[in-house]
């Protein structure tokens, strides 16, 4: 989560601005890990979670430079992104989601 946050902060123009490629990458990056968090299943996860990407790109303003030729949209990297943070912050919190430990 800390590189999709430096990788954010380092591609950011300004207070905002960043370019569609830059932003899907952030997205999927932070999804990457969002659902290797969720995989591991510990409960622990889900404030850095709800942190970033959460409150870090979901909830954020950010003005996407895209290219609506290319079939560039910046609510879809964010609409997946979503989509995963909620369903990894459900199973975080439902004990039936998580490893059973081995013994």
């Amino acid at each position: 989560m800390k590189r999709a946050a430096a990788l954010l902060k380092a591609k950011t123009i300004g207070a905002n601005k960043i370019d569609y490629s830059d932003w899907e990458r952030v997205c999927q990056l932070s999804g990457v890990h969002v659902a290797a968090l969720q995989k591991v299943g510990d409960p622990a996860a889900a404030p850095d979670i709800a942190i970033f990407p959460g409150e870090g790109l979901l909830l954020a303003t950010f003005d996407v430079d895209v290219s609506p030729q290319a079939g560039q949209n910046a609510d879809k990297p964010k609409k997946k992104l979503g989509s995963q943070t909620v369903q990894a912050l459900e199973a975080l919190a439902n004990p039936r989601a998580r490893p059973r430990s081995r013994s």
